[in-house]
């Protein structure tokens, strides 16, 4: 189980188009997951993910549920990162840095833990967060609006 969570952080990109050398930085979503075995949602306003989503994440870490717990939308400006709290002490720095990229920082408690450049696609960017016997954290960046069940 570790093993496959562990390939997860390996960063998952799937390219699928490619924008123009003067296209404006994409729109993109981020959503902060949660899966678990628990049955139902452990805060308020957490909802099921979508089944696309969760047959990704299913393939890498089967969990039986998965919850999202935030959603935002993004607008990244070239060489203008952008600092988002992802949960307690974790944070998520995101710069559009060329032609097709996206720059993903991880931050815990202020240090550098992962860094990853992605072509941004119409498909979807994973970054495997805190695991532990009981849950694991996924953050997820996507161009396609992400659905809920």
């Amino acid at each position: 189980m570790m093993r496959l969570f562990l390939s997860l952080v390996m960063i998952l990109a799937f390219a699928v188009s490619m924008f123009a050398a003067d296209s404006p930085p994409p729109e993109l979503y981020l959503q902060i997951v949660r899966g678990a075995n628990d049955v139902k949602a452990k805060g308020p306003g957490w909802k099921p993910i979508g089944p696309k989503l969760a047959k990704r994440l299913n393939r890498v870490a089967p969990w039986n549920y998965y919850w999202e717990t935030t959603r935002q939308v993004l607008e990244p400006a070239k060489g203008k990162p952008r600092s988002l709290e992802v949960s307690p002490g974790r944070e998520l720095e995101i710069a559009w840095v060329g032609t097709h990229q996206v720059e993903l920082c991880m931050y815990r408690n202020g240090k550098l833990r992962r860094k990853s450049r992605v072509t941004v696609s119409s498909g979807m960017t994973i970054m495997g967060g805190d695991v532990t016997g009981d849950e694991a954290w996924f953050v997820v960046v996507r161009k396609d609006k992400p659905s809920v069940e």
